[in-house]
């Protein structure tokens, strides 16, 4: 028995390593728009402007954006997703992609969000989903004990409960 719970303790954290602490990440390229999932304030946002400050897109969608009016030179469209977690913002974004004619988004979450991140906007948008990760301001840039947590549980609601968009 022990040798089985340390073989399954292994596996968990083989795949943290490879899903949550360090994802494969897609190069943005060239988009319709970024959207900053949680986007008032911290490493996501910063990137996000980062993307679109680079020329990546003309667009920058902000989930929970504070102030709208304070990113100058560019195109800013501030969204509340309902329900308010990854798959309303991923349903948000969509239809406001599908409205504007967008085929490619780059979505900008967290590094440890980038897996689940994908495959939530994957479900909801019919074009393009480049997944871009922002390192964590926490030390070393590694998810938190609680963030790990928080992954699972949301690969096993996004697995077992809710299947579609």
């Amino acid at each position: 028995m022990r040798v089985g719970g340390v073989a399954a303790l292994l596996a968990l954290c083989a795949a943290s390593a490879r899903f949550i602490v360090w994802p494969a990440d897609d190069e943005p390229g060239r988009a319709d728009a970024v959207v900053v999932l949680a986007g008032g304030a911290g490493e996501r946002l910063r990137e996000g402007q980062r993307l679109v400050e680079r020329g990546v897109a003309p667009v920058l969608v902000l989930s929970h954006g504070t102030d709208c009016n304070a990113h100058s030179g560019h195109e800013v469209i501030c969204f509340t997703p309902q329900p308010d977690r990854t798959q309303g913002e991923a349903r948000a974004a969509s239809r406001i992609a599908e409205r504007r004619g967008w085929r490619t988004l780059v979505v900008v979450t967290s590094t440890y969000h980038v897996s689940r991140t994908r495959m939530l906007f994957e479900r909801c948008f019919d074009g393009e989903v480049r997944a871009v990760g922002a390192r964590p301001d926490s030390p070393g840039g590694l998810p938190s004990a609680r963030n790990l947590t928080r992954e699972w549980l949301g690969f096993g609601h996004a697995f077992l409960v809710e299947r579609g968009c």
